[in-house]
């Protein structure tokens, strides 16, 4: 077997990197002014647009909830126990081209704040914090609307809740960050980049110590040395938001914890740089021969169709202290279309240690772990042939347990 090049799967970090605001060793940045001979005045609002405006006063000036429903038929939703008397008042004084009625809601303005509130602090089931959660009032059924992606179990606890008060649906809901602009919570399958001329590496996915309770990101020990700081890096190789610090190590199964911000149970799939795809982590899958497994990383982004060839498999990176050990790793072969071979398919590249590896279920939501990206081989005859680490042994190395959603 070849040597391998411990950076294999690392890209370099150039000392043009910023350190960005607000992290560890961040620099000072000062604000570009604006000459107030630039500022631009409003634009002359349209007759249709002055009306709705003289709506949206007259709602304000009767504590209505608010104007709603379609702009050709707009509702004044007036607070609950308003009189006829006040209705009629308010009839009266609505613009004639704007084609607007008056209704009465069940609700006080302070009734529907408190009740949004209730839903969008996510603390109505255990794991609500885990899910997306938008609302907002419809005049048309006088309830408060809650769409999420959380289970139809779990939301139909949320409305037994609050019995007539509320329209749930289930939503697919998608912030349009990037593996390339994270935040915190940080994402599995985010690009990574040290501060003190680190590798470029990828996230791979959320982890709770045992022993502490405190959250990490895993990612591969080949990458970065104890107490780096970690960024997120930007897609033209610049540091973004401060992801960690590594807070614990181990180079005998080539895998490390970044610690110090937040971590969710989320992945990047998408198939592009600026793609916000993701799958949810719903647990973990062991490891077996013929297994077909997806990567996610960010330079080659996500590929799937590779099967394991290899569940117990050791190696030790050239020119580093980082092995592979105790058959912690196993090796997983381009997938593809091409008969009798089906090895046409993705591979991974430098600058993809440490991203998910993993399967999806039949739904196609919900990822399930098998183990972090590490590097790769080639044979005698030029055939790549890719190495990850096994979760199992991750997890028990850390004393920790991964974090899911389910």
């Amino acid at each position: 077997m070849a040597a391998v090049a411990a950076a294999l799967l690392a890209v370099p970090a150039t000392a043009a990197h910023a350190v960005p605001s607000g992290a560890p060793g961040a620099p000072a940045v000062t604000a570009p002014t604006t000459p107030s001979a630039a500022r631009a005045h409003k634009p002359a609002l349209a007759p249709d647009q002055q009306a709705m405006q003289q709506l949206d006063k007259i709602a304000d000036e009767h504590a209505a909830l608010g104007v709603f429903g379609d702009p050709s038929a707009p509702v004044v939703v007036l607070p609950a126990k308003t009189s006829s008397a006040k209705q009629a008042a308010v009839t009266a004084e609505l613009p004639a081209d704007t084609h607007s009625t008056v209704a009465t809601s069940q609700f006080t303005k302070a009734a529907l704040a408190a009740l949004d509130h209730t839903i969008t602090a996510r603390k109505w089931a255990p794991e609500a914090a885990t899910y997306s959660v938008a609302t907002e009032y419809d005049a048309k059924s006088d309830k408060l609307r809650v769409r999420s992606d959380a289970p139809k179990a779990v939301l139909k606890k949320l409305s037994d809740a609050h019995p007539g008060q509320l329209v749930t649906s289930q939503s697919r809901m998608e912030p349009q960050n990037t593996r390339f602009a994270d935040w915190s919570p940080f994402w599995g399958g985010d690009a990574l980049i040290g501060a003190q001329g680190g590798a470029g590496c990828t996230g791979g996915f959320a982890i709770k110590s045992n022993q502490n309770g405190r959250d990490g990101l895993v990612t591969a020990a080949h990458c970065y040395q104890y107490f780096n700081n970690i960024y997120n890096r930007g897609y033209n190789g610049g540091a973004g938001n401060y992801v960690g610090q590594v807070t614990a190590r181990d180079n005998k199964i080539d895998a490390e914890v970044i610690g110090g911000t937040d971590y969710a149970p989320l992945i990047y799939t998408g198939g592009y740089n600026i793609s916000g795809s993701n799958a949810r982590v719903f647990g973990k899958q062991p490891v077996y021969h013929g297994l077909r497994v997806c990567v996610s990383g960010a330079v080659s982004f996500n590929h799937c169709g590779h099967p394991i060839s290899n569940g117990q498999f050791n190696i030790c990176w050239g020119g580093t202290d980082v092995c592979i050990n105790n058959n912690a790793g196993f090796v997983f072969e381009k997938g593809g279309t091409n008969f009798p071979a089906y090895n046409n398919g993705q591979q991974t590249q430098p600058g993809d240690s440490g991203a998910p590896i993993y399967v999806m279920d039949n739904t196609d939501t919900a990822a399930w772990i098998v183990g972090s990206n590490a590097g790769a081989y080639w044979d005698c005859c030029g055939t790549i042939h890719m190495v990850g680490v096994n979760l199992d042994y991750i997890l028990g190395s850390f004393n920790s347990n991964l974090i899911t959603t389910s």
